[in-house]
């Protein structure tokens, strides 16, 4: 039963430190700012290039500024919520766990009075099956007699003595 419920939680956790990974290499990735420096190539249309150059640098402002976001999400803090529930739901196993080897227990000892159960009652049936033989034969149990008349093989059966 808990075992599913631990594959599923193994599987979230994976995905989620897979994505951690994915953000960690981005940051790790992503070039510094670039800082201008005083010599610049002769170019025809500066004024143009200049808004180019200011346009990209925003834009990689902002994506720097979301990866760090992206990447805060990971933090122990961030991720208390999962951690909280995690630990609910380990809370509910351990306690389902120490019902569940109890039970074991009382099984067990029950198992060992049914084995004990069921060995009298294998003992009642043998005595009562005695009891009913010797019912049917109220002489006693007989013993088989060697008869003289007729083939040696023949045996029937004599009444048991008295005295």
């Amino acid at each position: 039963m808990h075992d599913n419920e631990e594959a599923i939680i193994q599987g979230l956790e994976d995905e989620l430190y897979r994505v951690k990974d994915l953000a960690s290499s981005l940051e790790a990735g992503l070039p510094e700012e670039q800082k201008e420096n005083g010599s610049q190539p002769e170019i025809k249309n500066a004024d143009i290039i200049a808004g180019i150059q200011t346009a990209y640098a925003a834009k990689l402002q902002e994506a720097r500024g979301l990866i760090a976001q992206l990447s805060a999400l990971f933090t122990e803090e961030s991720l208390k919520d999962i951690s909280d529930a995690l630990a609910k739901w380990d809370a509910a196993k351990q306690a389902f766990d120490a019902k569940y080897q109890a039970a074991k227990e009382r099984a067990t000892s029950n198992q060992q009075q049914l084995t004990q159960i069921q060995d009298a009652e294998k003992r009642i049936a043998e005595l009562r099956k005695q009891q009913t033989a010797s019912r049917k034969c109220p002489q006693g149990p007989r013993r088989p007699r060697i008869s003289l008349r007729g083939p040696p093989h023949h045996m029937e059966l004599a009444p048991r003595r008295q005295g």
